[in-house]
């Protein structure tokens, strides 16, 4: 799962912008700047799931990392570990790191825990159990009518931190304000969100179980006697989206609104 979260505007740079740590969160976010850029407009295996998508009106801010084992930890200690019983809709995940392995991806994180995630961090880490039911999205909405959900599926106004629109991931991942063309202009979408139009090479990275320096995503392979990808520390390939995102093409899948 990624993180998004408002954070302080600042000038528009000429490369890509310095992580910062979130001292609230203890985050590490990376600011999206250029606002009102482009939709993507290039080929579209999906449909128009993302041709036309993309483009954000206002600058934000998005995790570097996608949320680490430590950080789910913590938030699970709090919501799970309660005298006044568990905080509804917050499920263990089916692997993680946890304390021990802070930087593991962790896996089997439903939206709806997701979401209270987003709640505790808007409301600073409160341990009242107020702070978890609402603050991004309202938990009292969450249910089903038939087989159709009835969460609330867009955060508040005035949310912190919030579970990054549709939009907001697709610029994070593979909108370039600073691409060169090759024709004298700069700015513009790669195909892939490893910073390019080619599909990246999937495989374990350098020292981990004959991985290869070529390797560029943590997908599509089977790590040592696992069926996946979950020993493999966030951060561990030298590649990243054109705004300095880690795993955007591999470790866990990413939930958005």
């Amino acid at each position: 799962m990624g993180l998004a979260a408002v954070a302080p505007a600042w000038a528009v740079p000429p490369a890509p912008p310095t992580p910062f740590t979130d001292p609230n969160s203890g985050i590490e976010f990376v600011r999206i700047d250029h606002a009102s850029n482009p939709a993507y407009d290039g080929f579209d295996p999906f449909g128009n799931r993302v041709r036309g998508r993309g483009s954000v009106s206002y600058e934000y801010s998005i995790g570097k990392y996608e949320v680490t084992s430590g950080q789910w930890a913590e938030f699970f200690d709090a919501a799970l570990n309660r005298a006044d019983g568990p905080i509804p809709w917050v499920t263990a995940p089916f692997t993680t790191g946890g304390t021990a392995n802070p930087m593991l991806p962790t896996g089997g994180i439903t939206w709806r825990t997701a979401a209270v995630y987003c709640n505790w961090l808007t409301n600073n880490k409160s341990l009242d159990r107020s702070a978890f039911m609402n603050g991004a999205y309202d938990v009292s909405t969450f249910g089903y009518v038939g087989q159709t959900f009835t969460d609330q599926f867009t955060h508040n106004e005035g949310a912190t931190y919030w579970i990054p629109t549709w939009d907001e991931w697709l610029k994070a991942a593979h909108y370039d304000p600073w691409r060169d063309n090759g024709d004298g202009t700069t700015g513009g979408w790669w195909q892939y969100s490893t910073s390019s139009d080619v599909a990246p090479i999937y495989g374990p990275p350098p020292g981990f179980v004959n991985g290869s320096p070529l390797n560029q995503a943590n997908a599509g392979f089977l790590a040592a006697n696992l069926s996946d990808q979950f020993r493999i520390p966030l951060g561990a390939y030298d590649v990243t989206s054109p705004w300095g995102l880690y795993d955007t093409a591999g470790a866990t899948i990413e939930w958005t609104e």
